[in-house]
């Protein structure tokens, strides 16, 4: 048979005569040494299946194994002479490493022959048998009877085939080893590498026909590669497996590192030289590393080129780049290969410095500071502050700026300026990267002393005794606003003996630009020095001095007893004695004293200084010459009057040739004394009246007697101000009259028109437009509480089963006892049922010229009952039917039956409600309409009946001001009938309610609880205008899975249209998964069997075909919390085969999806008057989503557009609003809109520089005003990548309605060339400020909508939104839906999330939020 002895072996096997012409192989033990053997190879075997090798074999001779001395332990067994076995190798093995069967060592001889089967199923392989000598004492091994058969062992156990496995190094990997007809779980089942390694099972199961063994590698190792069987052993029973070969894989790693060729600011250009490395492949993914130097490692994935620019790094840092291959399988990623460290370039700065404050400090120097900028905005570690100044002059404006590098200082001294001078300001920020420079900032020096008054210019204009006038011109330089001058003298000296001139000074202050000036209260004849200084608030300039003197005045007379009074003199018919006192000097010494006599007509005193003393004195003679009345009667030098003398006038004495005659009896008589004072030429004179004397008497006229003329004087001038006082009564009294009558002319004026009081108050009140009923605002709490747990004691029923056909047998009864039939067989002209893949095309078919397919197969329907309503018209019934139209088929009708004890309670067992088949399963649903106030105790009572866990509410309690639905829950316990409710949870979402209650009966324990799933976005008339919202509320009301069994009850208002939809979308999507057919148009025709008009209008069947569209294309794309990072992973892992991730299909699904806004629907923003504020044409809001402004404004009273738009949160409806970064002409329109729509918070995602057209809305310091708006900036708050501004907005026009506080957030980290922010985290650092300072205005009952605004309103508001429910929906429901998330954004404005990288971002948010 080609069996070979071994060339490498001791000795050959010998062929034995059985004596009956036949042979067998054998070895005599005796006639070798110990330890020695013989091997026999079989040639090559080829079997294409399991098969059986069985030979038999013969063992003779035993003894007790002896040592060199020939002894042997006492309990020594006896060993057998020689040992058999056999070894099964394929062709790669040469060694003989271990058998798979071996003979007994301990233990006689066999008894005759034995036999043993291999069970194999190698291809290929060759056998061996090996003898080998125990003992050299007598005996035998012998084999005979080899026989391979194509059939497999009739008892052995044979494995199955084993296949080649792969691994990549470090993994753990599984070899199961499946061993089929096994006789026993104590089978001995061990792997054999090909290299002599036996490894035992780790864990085993056995099954009625099989036993599956499974060997466990971990964290394998190359070590680990090699060929590997499974062997089954028994005595006379082996099964070999074929090897398997077991492939263990190095990860691949480059040999070289990548090479940097265009460093820039934000991105490298790569070269990734991938084509030489280590380790094995196949390449099936590259993957760039990057972090900065001592940073967290971020991954690139999905490079397909050689070269690849790596965007969203930070400027100005050094990172380190690394390149990862990855081979197919688990850990098939290598590690990083060599690291490339390079730095990028510094990047231009990106705002302007903040808070330049430039600050005078004296006359010639400014200090200019300003905030030192974060890195986010310098961009670059290595910057400088260069500050540029010169004179500003409005007429010359190009005059050449110097100079000043502050390094890296935050401020900067400008000195050597000129005094009082403005000079323009700029600061750059300056780096490598380019440089950035403020707007300019205009300041002027401080003040300095000023030059002095002009010396020629100060002049004196008039002097007198008294008083000197100054005047004079200011400074050549003034340095500074003139406050004014301060004018000083002295005295110097005077002419005044008795005067000290020193004694005489002072100064005045002369405040503003005025430029002359009295000095007054000076003293006479007296000489002073006169200075004059300008001053600013610097300080005083030097003095300008020049002299004057005032002018000498009249010697002051002393006080004179009264001229009338007779006692202090003594009177003759021709004398007059008189006392004469010296006068005081005045300016000027006293050169003399004269008295002066004077002749008149009438005494009477009427003038105390007359011309007649004030005259040049003359002699009594002269006079007499002269014909003159008055002359002087005696002349006294000063030093003859130095004390109180006594002199008679007439006396007729001569003085100094001055002669004093007698008076004149018959005459009348003035007496003077006159005193001069002099200096030089100039003379001063004074008088004084000290007697009279008439021709009546010796003495004058005695007091309180007056002359006759006096007294008509005085009454004269009595009569004359009488008149005067009259007239000004009379005048005053006029006046008053005029005043009160205007006053109360004017008060009637100022009545307001009652007509333009309700104008005015019903332009305040009305909004602006409407886009739902109030009562569709949900105001739920924002923390979910866990659903509760599943009720203890119903049994959730996978399948179809008993309780089905107990339903159904129950609802055959129910429909018996009434009398019904069942429905015809559907006829055979129905319509065929549709291919998923199909559908799209059928949808598009039935669109074509205007939508006429769906409107010929909504016509086949049949409109109206198609079955009797016998019970539903009983005159008992009739009031608990809310449409006369719409009631329930006497064969589909839900029959009440009422709760023993409790039937006196219900006077029917009517209830307008119908059994309707769900997709293979009958009676899947009720359909009623919603209930009154007759039917909520029957509505309660058929959920208990019908062990209903789950209501769908399709409808609102009221829209469009009617009532469509009773409320029929409570808000916390109330008893319905024999039902109690209590309601346990509200969530409130911004398109639905799910409320939990807890039912029982109001005598019984049975307790259950019941969901009802309250759609609130369905309007009364028509369908939603997408079907994304309501395709989400049917997979939540799907997503619940009840322990009860009884129908889902669906309702609207009727129970019909809105009904329906929601039950052949229901059943569609359950289709569609199950069989991948959609059949619409029968469903329909079914429900209408069971219930009238189902799916009431053509509107509705169309839009129920759109609905399951949308949800074919979209499939189902909510993700669990936990398994987000994998799902991403997963998405983002690019398809070897079509180079395409699968977030890349996500998102061109979600732009086909996404609808376009035609004209028609953006016609508000279109219109020519509305075509200014909007910044892009083609972002424009639809008419349905436009938030109108109230507030009129006052240069345009009538506008009332911005282009703005309502976006829901997850959790609240209308709870953002999306518009742009304001025009220069929509800046007030920004208040406006805050305002109207109680905004609390604003959300900035851009930079004002990013566009031309770009405004800041906002003070940045105190308040401004903007149009009917005052906003006040309150605080500004900087933190890394945001900043929050706090406003305080008040409306002018309505200052009794108070203030609002607004916060803004500004995030800083998104620059305009970037295509995300820089940083997750500090998205959601805004979120966590929004949803602390929302909270804060919740508490204070000042919650508001957010206004989020970019430059356009979409791309990054629209992030921004998508990442905010994202969150709010990983916080409340423990999982997301991005894809559904950002669906619902772009229904409203098709350009939220616009691109790929801001979808990406989304995720990567969600994420972060997840992880956090």
């Amino acid at each position: 048979c080609d069996y070979q002895q071994d060339a490498d072996d001791n000795f050959d096997w010998t062929l034995q005569d059985d004596g009956e012409g036949s042979y067998y192989l054998k070895v005599e033990t005796m006639n070798h040494i110990r330890n020695q053997r013989a091997i026999l190879t079989s040639p090559e075997i080829v079997q294409q299946d399991t098969h059986c090798f069985s030979f038999d074999y013969y063992l003779e001779g035993s003894g007790v194994v002896t040592d060199s001395n020939g002894s042997a332990p006492l309990d020594a067994l006896p060993t057998s002479s020689g040992r058999l076995s056999v070894y099964v190798r394929n062709g790669d093995t040469k060694t003989l490493l271990q058998p798979v069967w071996e003979s007994a060592e301990i233990g006689a001889s066999t008894e005759g022959w034995v036999k043993v089967q291999l069970a194999l199923n190698p291809r290929a392989y060759q056998v061996s048998f090996e003898a080998t000598v125990l003992q050299d004492i007598p005996g035998v091994v012998a084999v005979d009877n080899i026989v391979v058969s194509s059939a497999p062992c009739d008892s052995t156990p044979h494995f199955l085939r084993v296949g080649n496995k792969e691994v990549n190094m470090g993994q753990n990997i599984s070899l199961q080893c499946l061993l089929w007809g096994h006789n026993g779980p104590n089978q001995r089942i061990v792997m054999q590498k090909s290299t002599g390694e036996s490894i035992v099972p780790s864990y085993r199961k056995v099954y009625d026909d099989h036993l599956s063994v499974v060997f466990n590698f971990t964290r394998v190792s190359l070590e680990d590669s090699g060929n590997y069987r499974c062997l089954s052993q028994k005595p006379t029973q082996v099964g070999v497996s074929n090897y398997a070969k077991l492939s263990v894989r190095e990860p691949p790693r480059p040999t070289r590192g990548p090479k940097i060729s265009e460093p820039g600011s934000t991105s490298f250009v790569i070269q990734l030289n991938i084509d030489d490395y280590s380790g094995d492949g196949p390449i099936v993914q590259t993957i760039l590393k990057y972090r900065p130097v001592h940073g967290l490692w971020s991954d690139v994935h999905h490079i397909t080129n050689a070269d690849y620019r790596l965007w969203h790094l930070k400027p100005d840092t050094e990172y380190e780049v690394a390149v990862t291959l990855v081979r197919p399988g688990i850990g098939g990623t290598g590690p990083p290969g060599p690291e490339l460290r390079r730095k990028t370039k510094c990047g231009k700065p990106l705002q302007k410095l903040q808070n330049v404050m430039p600050t005078p400090l004296g006359s010639d120097r400014i200090q200019v500071d300003w905030d030192v900028p974060d890195f986010s905005v310098v961009q670059c570690h290595f910057y400088e502050f260069n500050v540029k100044y010169r004179v500003y002059d409005e007429d010359h404006p190009g005059g050449v700026y110097e100079e000043i590098n502050t390094q890296q200082e935050p401020m900067a001294t400008i000195v050597g300026l000129n005094t009082f001078t403005r000079y323009s300001i700029k600061v750059s920020l300056v780096t490598s990267g380019g440089s950035i420079e403020t707007g300019e900032y205009v300041i002027r020096t401080g003040e300095g002393v000023p030059s002095v008054v002009p010396p020629d210019s100060f002049v004196t204009t008039f002097i007198n005794e008294t008083s000197i006038a100054l005047q004079w011109a200011q400074p050549l330089s003034p340095n500074g606003v003139l406050d004014g001058y301060e004018v000083s003298y002295r005295g110097i000296r005077s002419h005044d003996p008795t005067f000290q001139a020193q004694n005489d000074n002072g100064y005045i202050q002369e405040k503003g630009d005025k430029t002359n000036l009295v000095l007054t209260g000076l003293h006479p004849g007296t000489r002073f020095a006169i200075s004059i200084r300008a001053h600013t608030k610097a300080g005083f300039s030097n003095g300008t001095e020049i002299v004057a003197s005032t002018d000498i005045a009249a010697p002051r007379m002393p006080q004179y007893p009264d001229p009338l009074d007779p006692t202090n003199k003594t009177i003759t018919p021709t004398t007059i004695e008189i006392l004469l006192k010296p006068a005081d000097t005045n300016g000027a010494p006293i050169t003399n004293y004269y008295i002066i006599i004077e002749e008149v007509q009438m005494v009477a005193v009427t003038d105390d200084n007359p011309a007649a003393c004030m005259a040049e004195p003359i002699t009594y003679e002269d006079a007499k010459r002269a014909n003159r009345s008055a002359y002087a009667g005696a002349k006294f030098d000063p030093s003859e009057l130095t004390q109180v003398r006594e002199f008679v006038v007439g006396g007729e004495s001569s003085t100094d040739g001055f002669t004093n005659p007698p008076l004149d009896p018959n005459k009348d008589y003035k007496i003077y004394v006159r005193a001069e004072s002099g200096v030089g030429r100039d003379v001063k004179v004074n008088c004084v009246l000290v007697a009279l004397k008439d021709d009546k008497s010796t003495a004058v006229v005695p007091p309180g007697e007056k002359d006759a003329s006096q007294q008509e004087q005085v009454m004269l001038y009595a009569a004359v101000g009488g008149a005067v006082v009259a007239l000004l009564i009379i005048s005053i009294v006029i006046i008053l009259i005029v005043v009160k009558y205007k006053s109360k002319h004017l008060h009637k004026t100022e009545v307001v028109n009652p007509f333009e009081v309700r104008m005015m108050m019903s332009e305040v009140n009305s909004p602006g437009h409407t886009l739902l009923p109030t009562n569709q605002t949900q105001e739920g709490s924002l923390d979910r509480r866990a659903l509760m747990p599943d009720v203890v004691g119903y049994e959730h029923q996978g399948t179809w089963g008993l309780w089905g056909i107990t339903l159904v047998s129950n609802y055959m009864e129910k429909a018996s006892e009434n009398g019904a039939s069942y429905p015809a067989a559907p006829s055979t002209d129905e319509r065929f049922a549709l291919r998923v893949d199909d559908f799209h095309v059928h949808v598009s078919q039935m669109k074509a010229t205007g939508g006429y397919g769906f409107r010929e197969e909504f016509a086949s329907f049949p409109d109206g009952p198609t079955a009797p309503w016998t019970v539903a018209e009983m005159p008992q019934n009739r009031v608990k039917n809310r449409y006369g139209n719409i009631m329930s088929y006497d064969h589909s009708r839900v029959v009440l039956e009422p709760l023993a004890g409790h039937e006196e309670e219900y006077e029917s067992d009517y209830i307008n409600a119908s059994y309707v088949n769900g997709y293979k399963k009958p009676g899947m649903y009720v359909a009623t309409q919603a209930p009154t106030v007759d039917t909520v105790n029957d509505f309660w009572l058929m959920v208990w009946q019908e062990r209903s866990n789950i209501i769908v509410m399709v409808t609102n309690l009221v829209e469009l001001g009617k009532r469509k639905c009773h409320k029929y829950w409570p808000d916390e316990r109330d008893t319905y009938g024999s039902i109690q409710v209590s309601l346990s949870n509200v969530e409130n979402m911004a398109d639905c309610s799910i409320r939990s209650f807890v039912i029982q009966q109001t005598d019984g324990y049975d307790v259950r609880e019941v969901k009802q799933f309250h759609f609130t976005s369905w309007p009364d008339h028509g369908v939603p205008s997408h079907p994304t919202n309501l395709l989400s509320f049917v997979r939540k009301v799907k997503a619940y899975d009840p322990q009860g069994q009884g129908p889902t009850v669906v309702h609207c208002s009727a129970g019909s249209g809105r009904t329906g939809c929601f039950m052949v979308i229901d059943m569609m999507l359950d289709m569609a998964r199950d069989e991948e057919i959609v059949d619409i148009y029968n469903t329909v025709k079914d429900l209408r069997s069971r219930r009238v008009n189902m799916v009431q209008t053509e509107e509705q069947y169309i839009f129920i075909h759109e609905a399951v569209l949308e949800a074919l294309l979209c499939g189902e794309t909510s993700v669990a919390a936990n398994e987000l990072v994998q799902h991403y992973d997963d998405l983002i892992t690019v398809d070897p085969q079509t180079h395409f991730a699968p977030i890349q299909e996500e998102f061109e699904t979600l732009n086909v999806i996404t609808p376009k806004l035609s004209e028609e629907e953006c016609s508000v923003a279109r219109l020519p008057r509305n075509r200014g504020s909007n910044r892009f044409m083609d972002v424009l809001p639809a008419d349905r989503h436009l938030a109108y402004l109230v507030t009129p404004d006052p240069a345009d009273r009538e506008n009332n557009y911005i282009n703005a738009v309502y976006v829901d949160s997850f959790s609240e409806r209308n709870a953002f609003l999306l518009t742009q970064m304001p025009l220069p002409n929509t800046v007030i329109d920004i208040w406006r809109l805050i305002y109207d729509h109680n905004c609390s918070s604003i959300v900035m995602m851009n930079d004002i520089t990013e566009h031309d057209t770009c405004r800041q809305y906002w003070p940045d310091k105190g308040s401004a005003i903007y149009g009917s708006f005052t906003v006040e900036l309150l605080t500004k708050d900087d933190e890394v990548d945001v900043i929050t501004r706090l406003f305080k907005l008040q409306n002018i026009s309505r200052v009794g309605d108070g203030y609002r506080l607004v916060q803004q957030f500004q995030l800083t980290n998104w620059p305009a060339p970037q295509p995300v922010p820089y940083s997750r985290n500090s998205v959601l650092r805004v979120i966590q400020l929004i949803t602390k300072w929302q909270s804060e205005c919740s508490v204070n009952h000042e919650q508001g909508r957010t206004l989020v605004h970019c430059v356009a309103g979409a791309g990054r508001s629209g992030t921004f939104v998508a990442c905010y429910n994202m969150c709010e929906q990983l916080r409340d429901e423990y999982n997301v839906d991005v894809f559904n998330i950002v669906q619902r954004l772009r229904n409203i404005r098709p350009q939220l999330v616009e691109t790929l990288e801001q979808y990406r971002f989304c995720y990567e948010v969600g994420i972060e939020f997840a992880d956090q």
